[in-house]
């Protein structure tokens, strides 16, 4: 099973990072989350993956992460993750509030 580690300082980034508008977050009844890549995707793969947004599941690449704001349940979605996992390669999910939970358990002052 593949391992996704991040140093501290670039969890503590990705905690604070904003992919998404304020107010796009706020209206969506889903939370937002956060897959965790090996590497920083190519073009292709991440074209691939972000050409299966929508209005009800927007998508973000950056670094070595994707973002992902369903509008309600991941399990209400029909985001295709196989395609996108066949595009980036594996990943590990979590919400962005476990990784705040995390950097501020662990890593806040």
């Amino acid at each position: 099973m593949p391992v996704f580690l991040r140093s501290a300082k670039e969890l503590s980034a990705l905690a604070t990072h904003e992919p998404f508008e304020a107010a796009e977050v706020k209206a969506s009844k889903g939370k937002l989350q956060v897959a965790l890549l090996p590497k920083k995707p190519a073009a292709k793969g991440s074209r691939r993956a972000l050409a299966e947004a929508s209005d009800e599941d927007r998508l973000a690449i950056e670094g070595r992460e994707l973002y992902w704001l369903p509008s309600g349940g991941i399990s209400e979605s029909d985001l295709d993750l196989k395609a996108i996992e066949k595009a980036l390669g594996p990943w590990t999910m979590r919400t962005m509030g476990t990784v705040e939970q995390i950097v501020a358990k662990y890593f806040g002052d």
